[in-house]
């Protein structure tokens, strides 16, 4: 897709190399209205997404391997993804599961169990790690895949 050279950094000088690029359209602190986490910095403005690659406002692309969320390991602007999405929200945004359930989490939880057959009977999906340090009802559990705790 794009001929771009790979240097390896640690985050911190990743994020100071991007934020402190030379570029006409960044978020400057007279013009953003975001309190950023890196008070010091300033950040270019992303236009879109796609694959694994970020446009600048100024066309400049950009390899993104900022990471952070979970879904960042789906890329931008897979058409699958997308419609996907589309359909879950045309159905149902958000689903407590504290109070709820829905088919599209049922089916995805049987899909994790049949994936190990035999070691687990059932499926908790949360959003962190740190979330998924314990189980409901207070019980301490394993932490299985990125961000999903099974028992």
């Amino acid at each position: 897709m794009h001929d771009l050279p790979l240097v390896e950094l640690a985050p911190e000088a990743v994020a100071r190399a991007v934020a402190t690029a030379v570029a006409p359209d960044y978020a400057d602190e007279a013009s953003s209205a975001v309190l950023h986490r890196k008070l010091d910095l300033y950040f270019p403005v992303i236009a879109r997404g796609e694959g694994c690659y970020v446009f600048l406002e100024d066309g400049r692309c950009i390899l993104d391997a900022s990471g952070g969320a979970a879904v960042a390991c789906l890329g931008h602007g897979d058409k699958r993804v997308i419609d996907a999405m589309k359909q879950q929200a045309e159905e149902i945004t958000y689903c407590a599961t504290a109070f709820f359930t829905t088919k599209t989490y049922e089916a995805l939880c049987q899909k994790l169990i049949s994936t190990s057959p035999g070691h687990f009977s059932r499926a908790y999906i949360v959003s962190s790690g740190t979330s998924s340090s314990i189980l409901p009802g207070g019980r301490h559990g394993m932490a299985g895949m990125a961000g999903m705790t099974v028992r």
